[in-house]
């Protein structure tokens, strides 16, 4: 897709330039013509991002269209393992080359899709789609089993609540640098393994590039289970509650996180003792295995069904009441002070 553009000129006399844009975009792209294609980018930014965009548009089935507001562009996709469509507003950077339209970048913008800045493989999984970038055939085909491993393992423990329709798949991007991990989610790629979140409307899961492989498995099940009961597309709910549940079922499943979590709860009682109430901000390895022996209690006192249900409210849409909320605190605190009397 190399070549040679003419020098860009000013201004257009293009009315609708955007949706000129879009036309031509979603024409080339169903056409599989990366010739047409990327003559709607000027060089060197947007020729350098117009091949990322290709890949993506024909590879994932993805449209553009043109919301309200001008200078900008949506492009929306649904990938196997997407409970929703998935939609990325793009602020863009217009010219004029030759007399049409041209995207010459992207202006600054809260939300920077992965596909923008790196040049994506879409690897199809049994229970899900892997976006990565700069991992081998192997590597992809290993993470791949790895998301399929995690689907599975969260259909297994069946914790989705009544009334979310999940179809028991996953999507897991998985950008090429630390870099780029704090740019998608705005977070330390070297302090957090895994993040599930629901900016494009529907959840995905972004791994570090830094996540060892000792602990890939569990970070990919937490962050599964949150994808699954779409915690991340709801604000409502007590963090105790969404963190809990998703570290409970990833250390049911994997041994070696149980034990860490059993030491770090050792410790804290240890050092300051039984708490007064459940765990409320999430910061620290800690607080995640605190929130899991409160979201355990509730399984080990209600029937399953039940206390899916229960932490569901507690998690999602803030219903709970308080006289359930002290029951849970009760089985909570008498858990922690079992522990505390426990050599």
């Amino acid at each position: 897709m190399g070549g040679c553009v003419a020098p860009l000129e000013p201004t257009t006399t293009d009315p609708h330039p955007e949706q000129t844009l879009a036309s031509r975009l979603n024409l080339a792209a169903r056409n599989k013509d990366p010739g047409a294609f990327m003559a709607n980018f000027a060089n060197p930014d947007g020729y350098r991002l117009g091949a990322r965009w290709y890949r993506v548009m024909t590879s994932a089935g993805a449209s553009v269209e043109v919301p309200p507001g001008g200078s900008m562009l949506e492009v929306s996709w649904k990938l196997p393992g997407d409970d929703e469509e998935a939609s990325n507003i793009l602020y863009v950077a217009l010219g004029t080359q030759a007399g049409r339209p041209v995207i010459t970048g992207l202006r600054t913008s809260p939300q920077v899709p992965l596909w923008t800045l790196e040049m994506l493989d879409v690897t199809a999984a049994g229970h899900g789609t892997l976006l990565s970038s700069g991992l081998t055939a192997d590597e992809r085909a290993r993470l791949g089993q790895q998301l399929d491993a995690a689907a599975a393992l969260v259909a297994r423990a069946d914790v989705v609540p009544d009334g979310i329709e999940w179809d028991g798949g996953i999507v897991v991007e998985r950008p090429r640098t630390s870099a780029d991990f704090v740019v998608v989610t705005g977070l330390n790629a070297a302090e957090t393994g895994g993040v599930a979140a629901c900016g494009t409307g529907t959840p995905r899961i972004t791994l570090s590039p830094q996540l060892t492989d000792e602990w890939l498995e569990p970070v990919l099940l937490h962050e599964s289970v949150h994808a699954a009961v779409e915690s991340p597309c709801s604000s409502a709910g007590e963090h105790w509650a969404v963190e809990g549940l998703a570290e409970w079922v990833s250390q049911e499943a994997y041994p070696v996180l149980a034990d860490e979590n059993r030491a770090l709860v050792r410790s804290r009682l240890a050092a300051s003792g039984v708490p007064y109430d459940l765990p409320d901000a999430i910061d620290s390895t800690t607080d995640y295995a605190l929130a899991a022996v409160a979201v355990g209690q509730v399984f080990a006192h209600l029937g399953h069904d039940d206390a899916v249900e229960l932490v569901d409210r507690f998690a999602r849409t803030d219903a709970a009441t308080k006289a359930e909320r002290d029951q849970v605190r009760t089985w909570y605190l008498d858990e922690l002070t079992r522990r505390a009397a426990t050599p």
